[in-house]
């Protein structure tokens, strides 16, 4: 089984095309390419809005197209709530109307584009509560210093313990800081994301442990199969860490197996 745990979809992929390396606006088109790369199912949100045409700042709409593409194929679509916590009030409101009514499975936030702080507690502390209750994993875009190195999310997760955290991107350049977090904290998992060198996913795979460590893509804008091959390839990982990575993590973490 393969879960990609890093898939953006939708409407907002035409504010930025020059970026995609195939079509995901509408559930057919990115079923097409998950088809393509072999992955059985993704946890699927919106990307990041930066302007353009179409203007979606709070993520509503974004989040609609994900409802009625994992509505369409409620087995390979598994749907992430896109919030940005600076909207307050607004963005609590969306997320429990996706979480509540909408039955969405996780939630998706980017301190570095939103501009928020990963340990905010003050900020993030409503969303986790909704996570906590619905228990709901939550994954971040992590990497970028002063909003989500990965040693801010230790707050969060001492915080929330029984709350998944996936740190996207093995946290860029402070990988070594990421795998420190999820040796400390049961809760964060490292998500490799397509910019993730083969030398750093090992790493994650040997230090952190296989348990802790899941493939995320980062489609349309990475070709999934280049880093299900990364994963592949590596021979001192045994065929059970290599599920583990592809895809049990996930599975378990949504009550899948």
């Amino acid at each position: 089984m393969i879960i990609d745990a890093h898939v953006h979809m939708g409407p907002g992929l035409k504010n930025h095309e020059e970026a995609c390396l195939f079509d995901a606006y509408t559930a057919d088109e990115l079923i097409a390419a998950m088809d393509a790369a072999e992955i059985n199912a993704g946890l699927v949100f919106a990307p990041l809005w930066q302007g353009g045409k179409f203007f979606d700042p709070s993520y509503e709409k974004g989040n609609e197209a994900i409802y009625h593409a994992a509505k369409k194929y409620p087995n390979r679509i598994l749907a992430y709530v896109r919030v940005n916590p600076n909207f307050g009030d607004e963005a609590l409101k969306e997320l429990k109307k996706c979480v509540y009514d909408y039955k969405f499975v996780g939630i998706m936030m980017h301190p570095e584009w939103e501009s928020f702080a990963a340990n905010d507690l003050k900020l993030l502390g409503p969303i986790f509560r909704v996570a906590e209750e619905r228990h709901l994993p939550v994954t971040f875009h992590t990497g970028y210093y002063p909003t989500c190195e990965p040693l801010l999310f230790l707050t969060l997760a001492d915080a929330f313990p029984t709350v998944p955290i996936m740190l996207k991107h093995l946290g860029y350049e402070y990988v070594r800081d990421a795998i420190v977090v999820s040796q400390l904290a049961k809760n964060v998992f490292l998500e490799t994301a397509g910019n993730s060198s083969s030398a750093d996913i090992h790493a994650c795979i040997k230090q952190a442990g296989a348990n802790k460590v899941v493939f995320g893509s980062d489609l349309p804008y990475i070709s999934p199969e280049v880093v299900i091959q990364k994963i592949r390839l590596m021979e001192d990982v045994s065929d059970r860490e290599k599920a583990d990575v592809l895809g049990d993590n996930v599975a378990r973490m949504h009550n899948l197996i």
